[in-house]
């Protein structure tokens, strides 16, 4: 029975790290941005986010476009898992990052006359 005080004691005074899937990363965005973004919630510990295929990359920069790292994936560690519950409930289903600005982004297209 000391054993099990001691055991529940020092789970109590250390919160549990929570991790928080996302699906998809925002082309270009860096981890540090990530970080940036995701740290007004609460104390993030880590980010990985996982790099694109080295053959899509290649294909990418033959083609002329960016020669940026692009990342397809990623994780974010938060310091509570009480605190990463909270961010994937808030931002399931919520775009991160910029809106696109060009006019043949717009839903609302404007009609030529």
């Amino acid at each position: 029975s000391r054993r099990s005080g001691k055991a529940m004691a020092s789970s109590e005074t250390t919160k549990k790290p929570g991790v928080v899937y996302l699906a998809r990363v925002p082309p270009y965005m860096k981890p540090e941005k990530v970080k940036s973004l995701l740290s007004q919630f609460g104390e993030v510990e880590r980010v990985y986010l996982a790099a694109e295929d080295a053959s899509v990359a290649k294909k990418r920069k033959k083609e002329g476009n960016s020669k940026a790292k692009m990342y397809v994936e990623g994780w974010i560690e938060f310091a509570s898992k009480k605190v990463a519950k909270a961010v994937a409930a808030s931002l399931n289903n919520t775009p991160i990052g910029k809106v696109k600005k060009r006019e043949y982004y717009s839903k609302k297209r404007k009609k030529e006359g």
